[in-house]
């Protein structure tokens, strides 16, 4: 599984496999991205970006332009398409039910919330977001067409429709949703839920 060997061998790493998906993300999105332009966006040494990139051309998911950079190859366009069927990620302001200074809401495929939360339970899925960097995390799940906050068994438990982020997450999510919070940056908001949705494919 591509998702396994891009994982590999980041141990020792100064960057991370959130930083990898990352890249892929921002090629897809914004065309071919050279080291320099990469660390930028990502905020890293231009050393990490080149090995980023390597590492992306290893597996056959980009290929290298002279000139303009890393440049998507055809399996590099299905694998991220195939990624964001599982979570896709959106950064917002700062809202009114949440403190933090950076909020990220993440979609997730109805399939890998349900196992997400029979695997860890509510209350443990938050504590592992949190462990992974983030001041916060909420779940939530589109019920009857309100967006609602589940309760520790899963269940819809609190309409949220009056909220900002209420209203944000019934435009944007199809059911279920992980709001993610940083102080720092949207960026560390969204490595949190991102690192722990590869924990749970590559799992598997």
């Amino acid at each position: 599984m591509i998702l396994s060997s891009l994982k590999k061998d980041l141990e020792r790493s100064s960057f991370s496999i959130y930083h990898i998906l990352k890249t892929l993300d921002l090629v897809e999105r914004e065309g071919a991205l050279g080291r320099i332009l990469l660390s930028k966006y990502l905020r890293i040494g231009e050393g990490s970006a080149r090995n980023i990139l390597k590492k992306l051309k290893d597996n056959n998911l980009i290929t290298i332009d002279p000139v303009a950079g890393g440049v998507l190859t055809e399996e590099g366009r299905e694998f991220i398409e195939i990624w964001r069927r599982y979570i896709t990620s959106i950064c917002v302001e700062k809202t009114d039910l949440v403190s933090w200074r950076f909020v990220v809401i993440n979609i997730l495929s109805d399939d890998l919330a349900e196992k997400m939360i029979k695997r860890y339970g509510v209350v443990n899925l938050r504590d592992e977001i949190v462990k992974k960097g983030c001041s916060g995390c909420i779940l939530l799940k589109i019920h009857e067409g309100r967006p609602m906050l589940l309760n520790a068994r899963g269940e819809p438990d609190y309409d949220i429709s009056s909220t900002d982020l209420g209203r944000k997450m019934a435009e944007i999510c199809r059911e279920y949703c992980i709001a993610t919070g940083s102080e720092e940056s949207c960026q560390k908001a969204e490595a949190c839920a991102w690192d722990l949705v590869v924990e749970i494919l590559t799992r598997d």
